[in-house]
């Protein structure tokens, strides 16, 4: 093997490296994922956000505000990100449940959770969502954090 292909073979290499990298696994924040989502299109992700489901919403955000229309209780911000999947049912059940006397219930809590980003279509309920986290729904690849009101 000659000295060209040596040095040819130890450049594509090289540059190999950072170029898998680029598509492997992600571990971003929240607003990252927002922020460029063309660039986690695609992509497994790891992201710690605040989880919101109530009727006709099952997303994660950056944070949640009191209602104005529910004193006393909590609404995520946007923008959301529509989870494609239920939780596992040990996490579920450990989420902060608030019932409403004129509407429907939601739980929430802080989750670390893995899953495929999608981006650039239109996703859940009624396709009211711009971004999307598939999460297989038996995934072991979802933590409930500390998370204080």
């Amino acid at each position: 093997m000659g000295l060209r292909t040596v040095a040819v073979a130890l450049l594509l290499s090289v540059m190999a490296v950072p170029l898998a990298a680029c598509r492997g696994p992600a571990e971003v924040t929240f607003a990252e994922l927002v922020a460029a989502p063309a660039r986690y299109n695609g992509r497994t992700v790891t992201v710690e956000a605040l989880y919101f489901h109530s009727f006709e919403t099952t997303a994660l955000c950056e944070s949640l505000v009191e209602s104005t229309q529910f004193p006393g209780h909590l609404v995520p911000t946007q923008p959301l990100i529509w989870l494609d999947s239920g939780l596992p049912v040990a996490v579920f059940n450990q989420l902060t449940e608030e019932t409403y006397e004129n509407g429907p219930s939601s739980w929430y809590g802080k989750l670390r959770i893995k899953g495929v980003f999608e981006y650039g279509g239109k996703y859940g309920h009624v396709g009211g969502f711009e971004y999307q986290l598939r999460v297989p729904v038996d995934s072991a690849e979802v933590e409930l954090l500390e998370w204080e009101r």
